[in-house]
């Protein structure tokens, strides 16, 4: 699992059709794991399913984690 904010990860998931590994794209300020950590650990036991199979989960912030099976068609 790779966990970032930049988007080349999915970009290279999405043009390979590849089915992994899972990414977590986190967006918005701030990162700090003061700030996020909690959100981070529900997000990610939210799409705990999808992360397993295979998945790009984006997490703003503002709402609740989304998360795309791989590989993106």
């Amino acid at each position: 699992m790779v966990l970032t904010n930049d988007l080349d990860f999915p970009r290279i998931l999405a043009h390979t059709l590849a089915s992994g590994p899972s990414v977590i794209l986190l967006r918005g300020e701030p990162l700090t794991p003061e700030m996020r950590g909690k959100a981070l650990l529900l997000a990610i036991a939210a799409c705990e399913h999808e992360l397993n199979a295979g998945a790009i989960m984006s997490l703003d912030w503002s709402g609740p984690p989304r998360a795309r099976i791989l590989p993106l068609k």
